[in-house]
């Protein structure tokens, strides 16, 4: 919520190095022919350990986000509501306004 700190950002560069090691980690670490040898499970595993704090920086920060904008929007929503509250209000004086009218020309 807004009281919580925020976690402190990831910047661009580490956010494209996340995304470039997703796909592409064992191909730039190892010549090819280490990866034939290998069995592909464990190869996984390992990338999956260098990305996974990164990535779970990344969720913490999504989520963090995500928290930020339902607030914002329940606190748009009270907003909204208030104005419709008004609104309507509003109406109800115009409505006695013309009773009052109609009763004065009659």
């Amino acid at each position: 919520m807004f009281w919580e700190s925020r976690p402190a950002p990831v910047d661009r560069s580490q956010a494209d190095a996340v995304l470039a090691r997703t796909s592409h980690d064992v191909a730039r670490r190892r010549p090819c022919e280490c990866l034939w040898h290998e069995p592909e499970a464990e190869r996984a595993r390992e990338g999956l350990a260098e990305r996974l704090p990164l990535l779970l920086e990344l969720l913490d920060l999504l989520r963090y986000d995500l928290n930020e904008l339902l607030e914002l929007l329940q606190l748009c929503g009270n907003e909204l509501e208030q104005l419709l509250e008004l609104l309507e209000l509003v109406i109800l004086e115009h409505l006695q306004l013309l009773e009052l009218l109609r009763h004065e020309l009659q």
